[in-house]
């Protein structure tokens, strides 16, 4: 896949086959609740918090994955693996790149 892909039409697609009619209200939930975890993650402070922040890296991971949103799921991705590894400081560093990719994604899926 090209790595300039910001949504893979061919996931969306396949969501769009699978919900039918259900399709908005999982596109609607899915940035709506990527954003509360996007603004969570912006809350934490502490290395103590290590644990949230894998467990909210690696829900965007997946939900972005469902909704085509690539870019998103492989920074969201690479989060996670830091999290995992406590690097907290480091995976924290790497919100805002996570957040302006969210903003294309939300771009274009809010127009869909």
């Amino acid at each position: 896949m090209d790595n300039n892909v910001i949504i893979d039409m061919e996931q969306l697609d396949v969501m769009k086959d699978s919900l039918g009619d259900d399709f908005n209200l999982f596109l609607e939930i899915y940035l709506e609740e990527v954003q509360e975890s996007l603004d969570t993650i912006a809350q934490l402070d502490k290395k103590e918090d290590i644990e949230t922040l894998q467990r909210l890296t690696h829900s965007i991971k997946s939900a972005s994955l469902s909704a085509g949103a690539v870019k998103v799921a492989n920074i969201a991705k690479y989060m996670e693996n830091l999290a995992i590894n406590s690097s907290f400081n480091e995976c924290k560093s790497n919100l805002e790149d996570l957040k302006i990719e969210f903003e294309k994604a939300h771009e274009i899926l809010s127009k869909i």
